[in-house]
């Protein structure tokens, strides 16, 4: 036995599908993303490793140098001076990244 309301819901399904794949002109593919992650990652090169060293270097102050008495709100917590150092370290060496140039 066939289920005439199922047929209609898969047909309706199928055109859904079909009419929004075709509006949708922002659709990339996978090739493209990444070229857009390799793009960004060339672009803000120095910002990534200004992030990751001050990471590294926010928990290296906590392990050897830190708080003992647990009142410093940064270095109490390897994380709280992780972030803080990707922080720091992030921005210290954006500052050194050139501007990319403008298209004509």
């Amino acid at each position: 036995m066939k289920w005439p309301f199922l047929r209609f819901q898969n047909e309706h399904f199928e055109g859904f599908k079909h009419s929004y794949s075709k509006k949708n002109k922002n659709h990339k593919t996978t090739y493209q993303l990444t070229q857009m992650r390799k793009d960004f990652i060339q672009t803000n090169l120095l910002t990534l490793i200004g992030v990751l060293a001050g990471a590294l270097g926010g928990y290296l102050y906590w392990r050897y140098i830190g708080c003992a008495s647990g009142s410093c709100p940064i270095t109490s917590s390897p994380l709280y001076s992780s972030i803080w150092g990707a922080a720091i370290g992030g921005l210290l060496l954006n500052i050194f990244q050139k501007s990319p140039k403008k298209k004509k």
